[in-house]
């Protein structure tokens, strides 16, 4: 029941990724189901998008989730993130190399990394060798040969 003019039910409003799973959770949550127990999740495990702690360069802007301590999601181990979602980084068949030494570089290039992981995985499991046929390009060991450049031309 999404409304161009006014979002789920009419009641959401329209925000970026309104129309999408997003906007039908926070309509569920927020309008249909409310009142009934529900709980947070934690940004950073769950749906990870590499967001900075503050909503700023510095301390003094507040926490995106307006509590403190404010924990900084592109510090959160790979190993610790159940699920991301790909906004800040990129997709990762866009192939980009984040090359700079931020933490947030670091995060992007580390769950493109498990991506690309998870692709060769499946390749393996059809009986495919697990890696693309790019050999050349710098990042072989970062994109398992499935990126021979960057940007979305350089996916095999």
């Amino acid at each position: 029941d999404y409304r161009d003019t006014g979002g789920w039910g009419g009641k959401t409003g329209k925000f970026w990724g309104g129309q999408t799973v997003q906007g039908m959770l926070a309509y569920y949550y927020c309008i249909l189901n409310k009142g009934n127990k529900s709980v947070e999740l934690n940004r950073c495990v769950y749906n990870n998008m590499v967001s900075p702690a503050r909503a700023g360069a510095n301390a003094k802007f507040k926490c995106y989730i307006k509590q403190d301590p404010c924990q900084d999601c592109q510090i959160q181990p790979v190993t610790e993130i159940a699920s991301t979602h790909f906004t800040d980084c990129l997709k990762p068949w866009l192939c980009q190399r984040s090359v700079a030494n931020t933490n947030r570089s670091r995060l992007c290039r580390d769950l493109h990394h498990a991506w690309f992981t998870v692709r060769s995985e499946m390749e393996k499991g059809w009986g495919r060798p697990g890696n693309g046929p790019a050999s050349e390009w710098a990042d072989r060991n970062q994109f398992f040969g499935y990126c021979q450049r960057g940007g979305a031309q350089g996916y095999q």
